[in-house]
């Protein structure tokens, strides 16, 4: 399992149309992918659940991947969140 704390800088929050980016991004994936905010945990591969965090900028939000595919699910992950 490997873990990153990231901190959105976007002016705008995680509108759906990231959050379908990331979600279509990381269903490519074998591995299980967390985001954890606030002791709240969701499935990266969730719409819905990615949407409930309403992530904003200033916000810190810790990714968790844990398995086979793991570094390239978190690189992934990071480049989408941290990009868009």
């Amino acid at each position: 399992m490997i873990s990153r704390l990231v901190t959105m800088w976007n002016e705008e929050p995680l509108s759906p149309q990231k959050a379908a980016k990331l979600v279509d991004g990381l269903s490519r994936f074998e591995s299980r992918v967390l985001l954890e905010q606030d002791n709240k945990k969701v499935n990266g591969k969730s719409i819905m659940g990615l949407l409930s965090l309403q992530l904003t900028k200033g916000d810190s939000i810790l990714v968790r991947a844990d398995g086979r595919d793991e570094t390239a699910a978190m690189e992934k992950a990071l480049d989408i969140l941290i990009k868009g």
